[in-house]
């Protein structure tokens, strides 16, 4: 840093060079946190096969979101996660047609008719719900909207969606742990 003619430090960064040095600042301790939380859960199983390229590249990204409490994003991708991972193992093993279903479609082939426990279904199913939202318009009191959810919880919208966020980690995780077929 340079300084002036009264030995004063002169800042020549940019706006938004400050801002982003000062955001990493105030935001680091609560990133580490989320940091250290998603590789408490992370599974430990050896040499962890994620699936394609594509799968892989989007387990990343939930984990940069989830550092950055990027929490939409988070359930968005961890369910494109699971239903890569669920397409991924019927495409694998001769299922064409059933490969290229809806996550939807897909929790209803498998339910009470697979090797994955319905309670993980179930709840993969509940998250989807509560995905929808951000990515289909619903009307505004839709019971799976954020707004509906966090007015009859009686909490802030955005601790709902770091739970979600949680939760959407944790489902992913243990899709990695299951067998599919």
């Amino acid at each position: 840093m340079q300084k002036d003619l009264f030995g004063n430090n002169v800042d020549n960064r940019d706006s938004f060079e400050r801002e982003l040095h000062d955001f990493d600042k105030a935001t680091f301790d609560e990133r580490l946190g989320r940091f250290r939380y998603f590789y408490k859960y992370y599974p430990d199983f050896g040499n962890v096969i994620h699936g394609s390229d594509e799968s892989y590249r989007i387990f990343k990204e939930v984990q940069g979101c989830f550092i950055n409490a990027e929490y939409i994003a988070v359930v968005i991708l961890a369910l494109s996660f699971i239903e890569r991972r669920f397409q991924e193992s019927l495409k694998i093993h001769g299922f064409e047609k059933e490969s290229k279903f809806t996550l939807n479609n897909i929790l209803k082939k498998f339910k009470g008719n697979s090797a994955i426990p319905d309670y993980f279904i179930d709840k993969v199913d509940e998250l989807r719900l509560k995905r929808n939202p951000f990515v289909h318009l619903r009307e505004i009191m839709d019971e799976n909207n954020l707004y509906s959810r966090s007015t009859k919880k009686y909490k802030d919208s955005e601790l709902i969606l770091e739970k979600d966020a949680k939760d959407a980690i944790s489902l992913m995780f243990e899709s990695l742990r299951i067998r599919v077929l």
